[in-house]
C-alpha cells in the first residue's frame, strides 16, 4: 500500500491562550487520506455524508513528535505538549496537507479553518497485530 499524503494533526489545549482553547499542530507524512462519499435523503433534499479516514503506519514521520494517548495528553503542560501528539475525539481535528507554519504558535478553531480545510476526528484505532510492517493507525473524521 502506498501512503503518499500529508497531514496536519490539531491537538487542543484546555486553559491555554486568552480563548480558553488552542491547538498545537503536527505534521505527519507518509500517511493515506481517503474520502468515503455518501449522501443522506432528508424532508428538505439531499445531505453530504462524505466521512475521512486516515492510514498512518507507525513507521510515519511525525518530525520526532511521539504518540500518547489522549488521557495522557491533557496531563501535559504546553511545553510537553509541544513534543508529542495524539488522536482525540474530544476537539482534535485534521487537515490534509503540511500547515507546519501553524505549530509555532497555538491558534484557536476559527484562526485555523481560516487557512485549512478540517475534518474532525471521530474515532481513532491501533492495528497493532500482525507483521510489523501492517501496524498503523486508522483515524476517522468527519
Amino acid at each position: 500500500m502506498q501512503f503518499p499524503h500529508t497531514i496536519t494533526v490539531f491537538n487542543r489545549i484546555k486553559g491555554a491562550g486568552a480563548g480558553g482553547e488552542t491547538f498545537l499542530a503536527t505534521v505527519i507524512k507518509g500517511v493515506l487520506f481517503r474520502v468515503v462519499n455518501g449522501n443522506s435523503r432528508t424532508g428538505t433534499g439531499d445531505v453530504n455524508r462524505d466521512t475521512f479516514q486516515l492510514y498512518i503506519p507507525l513507521t510515519a514521520d511525525t518530525g520526532n513528535k511521539e504518540y500518547v494517548s489522549p488521557a495522557e495528553f491533557i496531563r501535559l503542560t504546553e511545553d510537553e505538549a509541544r513534543q508529542k501528539y495524539t488522536f482525540s475525539d474530544k476537539g482534535d481535528f485534521f487537515a490534509r496537507g503540511d500547515f507546519s507554519e501553524l505549530g509555532r504558535i497555538p491558534l484557536k478553531t476559527s484562526e485555523v479553518k481560516e487557512v485549512a480545510e478540517t475534518h474532525k476526528i471521530t474515532s481513532a484505532e491501533l492495528l497493532d497485530f500482525g507483521s510489523a510492517s501492517l501496524h498503523h493507525w486508522e483515524v476517522r473524521g468527519v
